[in-house]
């Protein structure tokens, strides 16, 4: 089974999102493997991956690719990525 990726693309002068792998598409980083969820609620987005980790952010949704399983999400502002949780 393939499941999305979820890539965050910072706003100018934005820190670095941690945990943070640089991405395939210039200017993105990782944020999670394994997408099985994305919740939106206004500009506040919640990902979620198969076991149960979420990250949630402050941004809007850029592109979602469903051939290639990849979704990237453009950060409003900086340092929006919150802390990790597993649920």
């Amino acid at each position: 089974m393939c499941l999305a990726k979820a890539y965050v693309r910072p706003v100018n002068d934005c820190p670095v999102p941690v945990p943070a792998t640089p991405g395939t598409t210039e200017g993105t980083f990782l944020l999670m493997e394994n997408v099985t969820r994305l919740e939106i609620d206004g500009d506040d987005l919640t990902v979620r991956s198969l076991l149960g980790a979420t990250q949630s952010l402050h941004a809007r949704v850029a592109s979602i690719d469903f051939a290639e399983g990849k979704l990237v999400l453009q950060c409003l502002e900086p340092a929006t990525v919150m802390e990790a949780k597993n649920v």
